[in-house]
């Protein structure tokens, strides 16, 4: 019972052999014919360039207490890239209205080193509407609602805050003045009033309002860019020689498999004569 198995698989083996043998030119005709194929479409096929650039969320509070200045973010990228969503192709249209034809596909992510910049990949078939491209997402992102919202309540903070400062800040100064009138004019001593620490005060009121008054600034711009564009100088597809050499592999196992059924097949009909 062995034996026959033995001869049986030996038998197989042989027949795979000459199957090989006497099909080696389909076999080597369907390896090349794969490649030229394959090589032909990949030479015409139209390039796909590809860029990425780092958006920045504007909305920022900065907060002045006893160890400086401390910068939290109010706004969080996650958020707005989950608003977003996947891009799929209806997506895109509403996203790039105008430089939709000319782009392949688009993700955001949010950056994993900061909480407020979002990572923009575009592939395009042409260099020239990477630009276009990142001003569409940017208007885009600035039209979410959530955005709009949350940019407008934060401006009419800073702007509030702003005033109050704008205010202290006057009535500080005017106190200084008039503290160093009475002092050299009417040579009037204060032992409980020292003007160096209002001073220092006052400055210290100016440095928050100049850091506020550049947070409403940028909020007016809304999202903007971290990072200009980076564009890969070589198209990223098609993959010319991956694809002849994957063709290639996939040609010679399809000969393979043609020779081995057609020799099978051949056989068979010649078993039941």
């Amino acid at each position: 019972m062995k034996e026959a198995q033995v001869q049986n698989n030996e038998f197989n083996a042989q027949d795979l052999c000459s199957a090989i043998q006497k099909r080696k030119i389909l076999i080597v005709g369907i390896f090349f014919l794969s490649m030229i194929a394959t090589a032909i479409v990949s030479i015409f096929q139209e390039p796909i360039f590809k860029g990425d650039a780092i958006l920045i969320i504007p909305s920022i509070q900065y907060v002045l207490n006893n160890n400086g200045i401390s910068r939290e973010a109010s706004l969080n990228a996650r958020e707005i890239v989950d608003i977003i969503g996947v891009i799929d192709q209806e997506k895109k249209k509403r996203i790039l209205p105008k430089m939709y034809a000319s782009i392949a596909t688009i993700k955001i992510n949010a950056s994993r080193e900061s909480k407020d910049k979002m990572e923009v990949v575009i592939e395009a078939f042409d260099k020239n509407a990477f630009q276009p491209a990142i001003k569409e997402i940017i208007n885009y992102c600035n039209s979410i609602d959530i955005l709009q919202k949350r940019i407008n309540d934060e401006n009419e903070k800073l702007t509030q805050r702003s005033i109050e400062l704008k205010l202290t800040i006057a009535k500080a100064e005017k106190i200084v003045t008039k503290f160093e009138h009475v002092y050299f004019n009417e040579k009037i001593n204060f032992l409980t009033f020292n003007p160096n620490d209002l001073n220092k005060n006052i400055a210290d009121l100016k440095q928050e309002k100049l850091i506020t008054d550049q947070a409403i600034d940028r909020l007016k711009g809304g999202i903007g860019v971290a990072r200009q564009l980076e564009i890969l100088e070589k198209p990223v597809s098609p993959r010319v020689k991956v694809n002849i050499v994957l063709a290639g592999v996939l040609g010679l196992l399809l000969g393979l498999i043609f020779a081995i059924l057609l020799d099978w097949r051949i056989m068979i009909k010649s078993q039941t004569l």
